[in-house]
């Protein structure tokens, strides 16, 4: 009888460890993810619309990006890391310059993304100023 209650808990006490593993990989692993601009930029352009057009406004691109640059606690974003280090629009520079004023911020947006003119930002187009954010992965020397 003491073998046969050694195996029950070494049984017990194994699928613990094992289930405890499996539940803190599985906790890391969502931790680190996030999604991707494909998915973010059409819930921005939902949560951020206030006049329910389909297209985010210079004020609510605005509240959008400041939503965005609070989530990243404080960081300052790629668009504003490029915009000083030259890498913006044609004719931009100031390398080493301050950070881009929030209204500053929506000017650039809008000035490289909006593609039609309307001074307002659809899914596609901010989902295209996400991606041209994003940094890109780094290639191995070419073979």
């Amino acid at each position: 009888m003491n073998y046969h209650k050694k195996i029950i808990t070494l049984t017990a006490v194994t699928a613990t460890v094992l289930a405890l593993a499996t539940a803190a990989q599985a906790q890391g692993q969502r931790g680190n993810w996030r999604p991707g601009p494909e998915k973010v930029a059409p819930r921005l352009v939902e949560r951020f619309d206030g006049d329910g057009s389909g297209e985010l406004s210079a004020d609510e691109l605005a509240d959008a990006l400041s939503a965005m640059q609070e989530r990243r606690q404080g960081g300052e974003c790629r668009f504003d890391r490029k915009m000083r280090q030259g890498k913006g629009p044609q004719g931009e520079s100031g390398a080493g310059g301050p950070r881009l004023s929030p209204e500053e911020r929506v000017d650039r947006w809008l000035e490289r993304f909006d593609e039609d003119g309307d001074d307002r930002l659809d899914a596609e187009e901010l989902l295209a100023a996400m991606e041209g954010m994003r940094p890109r992965p780094k290639q191995g020397p070419a073979r």
